[in-house]
């Protein structure tokens, strides 16, 4: 994620930049507001990814598969929630218990 930041970071300075030297020319801020919005979205979905723990718990409780720190330090929902997938298979878990546990989000 840090990394996500830092170079949404960059690319805001070279917008910036790029502001600077574009003056009055209407196209050319057209052109910095479609770049600004673009930039918006990604800043978006990098922060989008952010682990949503209410749901994690929730999720391992229904699996029966404790959260761990290893587990959380996967960064994203897909991950921790593939992680606790793989766990609650190697544990026995049928495929229906999976799949309702999953159907529960």
């Amino acid at each position: 994620m840090d990394a996500n930041l830092a170079a949404v970071e960059d690319k805001k300075r070279q917008q910036d930049v790029a502001f600077s030297q574009q003056g009055d020319d209407p196209q050319a801020q057209l052109q910095g507001l479609m770049t600004a919005q673009q930039s918006l979205k990604r800043m978006t979905s990098a922060f989008g990814s952010k682990p949503n723990f209410g749901k994690i718990r929730d999720l391992a409780t229904r699996l029966g598969v404790e959260v761990t720190p290893d587990i959380l330090a996967l960064g994203t929902n897909e991950a921790i929630s593939g992680a606790l997938v793989e766990i609650a298979v190697g544990q026995g878990k049928s495929e229906i218990d999976i799949s309702r546990a999953l159907g529960s989000e």
